[in-house]
């Protein structure tokens, strides 16, 4: 599975290609390349994070960046349905 991920949010841009073996490897290395970009200690607090949270935290963020009021995702699979739906994120075949 592949999701290009590309959207910009504050101060924050993105215009990667995942690529994993399903929904979940997919969450886990998004949460892995997002840490990266933020230095030490936040990069360190999100690598800790489980990927839901991660995902969830990810919602939290768009809401309040964008005044939008989306749901938190009870799953990750549908972390990446959101993703999709919100136009920052799209599958390759």
């Amino acid at each position: 599975m592949k999701l290009h991920v590309k959207f910009s949010i504050s101060d924050l841009s993105v215009d990667d290609v995942i690529e994993g073996d399903g929904v979940a490897d997919i969450t886990h290395k998004a949460k892995l390349a997002i840490a990266e970009r933020l230095g030490f200690l936040a990069g360190a607090f999100v690598r800790s994070m489980p990927d839901l949270e991660f995902a969830r935290e990810v919602v939290r963020r768009y809401n309040g960046a964008t005044g939008a009021n989306c749901a938190l995702p009870a799953t990750v699979d549908r972390f990446v349905e959101w993703a999709i739906e919100q136009k920052l994120a799209s599958a390759i075949e």
